[in-house]
């Protein structure tokens, strides 16, 4: 029976070292925050143009390593460093690739990360690795859906010689829609409240496909709770999904955002085609151990709506 543990500074793992890859993304932020908040000493490998100033109350400028897909200075990084567990979540892509795009992803979603696993390999660290539902395909079966989840589903092989020859410890975690406030990327769930907030319409597919939204605080805390499973020498499946624990249609989701807005989404279902390679059921994959989200799917849509309504409440106030 796995242990579980408390992910807090006074746990065995305050004072572990972590090196997080995208560390500058939406995911990466919300994991850099949680390791930090639980004693880790994190430190960041970001592109030189990237912008650290979503962290910068988190790290200090020592803890930033301005690097790109060079393995000679990620290995000596690594080397140097020593950490305890590299967080791997950068990536790049888009499932309707353009030819500009190509070189682009396999930099950034087979060559980073098989350079990241040559050094968690020789500097004996755990590698934790972010996955797409998108590289399983429907319902389990079949191939990734797009050019992008076919680079990610790519580095597989390459993890997997690497635990076999060089005893690296890994585990990818296979996310779902990952939603949250602040989400300056402006995903689905951010559209869908903001449609219903402003009543503006939005154009939708005909919403027949199952997500499973999965809020950020609980796929940080999904990172973390791996993490020590790994660092406890625990079995973790290699590939693991993690979702928010509540698959919807695209129609449902829309229906529980009105709920809790209490506001109408002027909803064009139906106005926009399908993307190429849309996966209607995703695969059921093995779930991560011992570990559940926290925030139910509603509940996780109220912080959403929450902030959003600060954010408009102090944008006015500043008018």
């Amino acid at each position: 029976m796995i242990r579980l543990m408390s992910a807090h500074p006074g746990s065995e793992f305050h004072g572990r070292r972590a090196l997080v890859t995208g560390a500058t993304g939406y995911l990466g932020v919300a994991v850099t925050r949680r390791l930090a908040s639980a004693g880790w000493e994190v430190h960041a490998l970001v592109r030189p143009e990237s912008s650290r100033v979503r962290l910068t109350a988190v790290l200090p400028s020592d803890r930033f390593h301005p690097v790109g897909v060079e393995a000679g200075a990620i290995s000596a990084i690594v080397d140097r460093l020593r950490p305890d567990a590299i967080f791997h979540l950068a990536a790049a892509g888009r499932i309707d690739h353009r030819i500009a795009d190509i070189a682009p992803m396999i930099e950034a979603n087979f060559a980073l990360g098989a350079v990241v696993a040559e050094a968690a390999a020789s500097a004996s660290a755990a590698l934790l690795v972010a996955g797409s539902y998108w590289e399983y395909g429907e319902a389990g079966t079949g191939g990734p859906n797009s050019l992008y989840a076919a680079t990610k589903r790519s580095l597989d092989p390459v993890l997997a010689y690497y635990a076999d020859r060089r005893s690296l410890k890994w585990t990818k975690l296979v996310l779902h829609d990952i939603y949250g406030p602040a989400d300056w990327r402006r995903r689905l769930v951010t559209q869908l409240i903001e449609a219903a907030e402003s009543g503006a319409p939005i154009e939708l597919t005909e919403g027949l496909q199952e997500i499973e939204p999965i809020h950020a605080d609980d796929a940080a805390g999904a990172f973390l709770r791996a993490a020590e499973m790994l660092l406890e020498v625990r079995t973790v499946t290699n590939v693991a999904g993690i979702g928010g624990g509540e698959r919807v249609t695209l129609r449902a989701l829309a229906g529980l955002i009105e709920d809790t807005t209490g506001r109408r989404i002027d909803a064009r279902w139906g106005s926009r085609p399908y993307p190429e390679g849309q996966i209607f059921r995703p695969a059921e994959l093995t779930r991560l151990p011992s570990w559940q989200p926290r925030k139910t799917l509603k509940g996780g849509l109220e912080t959403v709506v929450a902030s959003l309504r600060q954010a408009q409440r102090g944008a006015r106030q500043k008018a």
